[in-house]
């Protein structure tokens, strides 16, 4: 699991989330895309999206303050299902914006 915080520059987050995938798409690895789709994540609105290649990574982008983002990329899996996946659930659950 990654995080990261940055600027859109301006953007509204629905138009960001759009280039972001454009350019992750564009990845020599990326396999698949799905197209980015509303969510909530702990009460928080913003867009998430998938990447298929060299693994499964979900992308979820969040407002954070004014202009910019955090990105939460969730590339667990629980292939012999162990709980990682729910482990993972769990510490999401927690995860709050100050």
């Amino acid at each position: 699991m990654c995080y990261n915080s940055a600027s859109f520059d301006g953007q509204t987050l629905e138009n960001f989330a759009k280039a972001k995938l454009n350019e992750m798409k564009d990845y020599p690895t990326t396999e698949s895309v799905t197209d980015p789709k509303e969510t909530v994540f702990n009460g928080i609105s913003g867009y998430q999206f998938t990447i298929i290649g060299m693994g499964r990574h979900i992308i979820t982008l969040l407002p954070h303050g004014q202009n910019r983002y955090f990105m939460v990329n969730n590339s667990s899996m629980d292939p012999t299902n162990q709980g990682y996946e729910k482990t993972v659930e769990k510490m999401l659950s927690t995860l709050k914006l100050i």
